[in-house]
C-alpha cells in the first residue's frame, strides 16, 4: 500500500515538473522569437541609416553580419517552436522522463503567458496616450513593438495548437472502430 502511495506521489511530482519545464521552455521560445526579430529589425534600420551616412565599411559588414546571425537564430527558434507540435520526449532529472505532445497544459499556459506578457507591454503606451494625454516616449514605443511580436507569437501559437488539437480529435472520432 505504501508503494502505491509513493508511486502516485511521484507521478504528481513528475506531472508538476513536466508542466513547469514545458511552460518555461515555451515561454522562453516566445521571448527569444520576439527579441531576435526585434534585434534584426533594429539592425536593418541601423544598416540603412549607416548607408545614408556613409559610415565605414567595417561597421556595415558587422551590422549585416549581425542581421544574418539574428535572423538565423530567429528562424531556428521558429523551427523549434514548430517541432513542439509533434510528440517528443525531454529527459528530466534522474529517472524522470517528460513527454510533451505540443497540446499539453504547460505549452498552452506558456502560449497564454506569452500573449499576456506581450499585451502588458502596451500598458505604458496606452497610459501615456489616454491618461496623460502626451506622446509616448521612445522606450515605451519600443516596448510596445516587442510586446506586439510577443503577443503575436503567443496567441498565434495558441491558435495553432488549438486548431491541431481539434483536427486530431475530429480525425480520431471519424475513424471506424473494429
Amino acid at each position: 500500500m505504501a508503494d502505491t502511495h509513493n508511486d502516485k506521489e511521484q507521478m504528481r511530482e513528475q506531472d508538476l515538473l513536466a508542466w513547469i519545464v514545458s511552460f518555461v521552455v515555451t515561454l522562453g521560445l516566445h521571448v527569444g522569437i520576439a527579441l531576435f526579430l526585434t534585434l534584426a529589425i533594429a539592425l536593418v534600420l541601423y544598416a540603412l541609416a549607416s548607408a545614408f551616412a556613409d559610415t565605414q565599411w567595417g561597421v556595415r559588414i558587422v551590422t549585416w553580419t549581425g542581421i544574418v546571425v539574428s535572423l538565423t537564430i530567429w528562424a531556428a527558434l521558429i523551427k523549434q517552436q514548430a517541432r513542439g507540435f509533434r510528440p517528443h520526449t525531454i529527459p528530466g532529472l534522474g529517472r524522470i522522463v517528460i513527454k510533451t505532445s505540443g497540446c499539453e497544459w504547460g505549452e498552452i499556459a506558456g502560449d497564454i503567458g506569452s500573449g499576456l506578457l506581450g499585451l502588458a507591454q502596451f500598458i505604458p503606451v496606452l497610459t501615456a496616450l489616454l491618461v496623460e494625454g502626451r506622446a509616448p516616449e521612445r522606450t515605451e514605443v519600443f516596448a510596445a513593438l516587442i510586446g506586439s511580436f510577443l503577443a503575436a507569437a503567443g496567441w498565434g501559437s495558441l491558435g495553432m495548437r488549438t486548431w491541431l488539437h481539434r483536427r486530431r480529435r475530429a480525425g480520431a472520432e471519424a475513424k471506424p472502430t473494429r
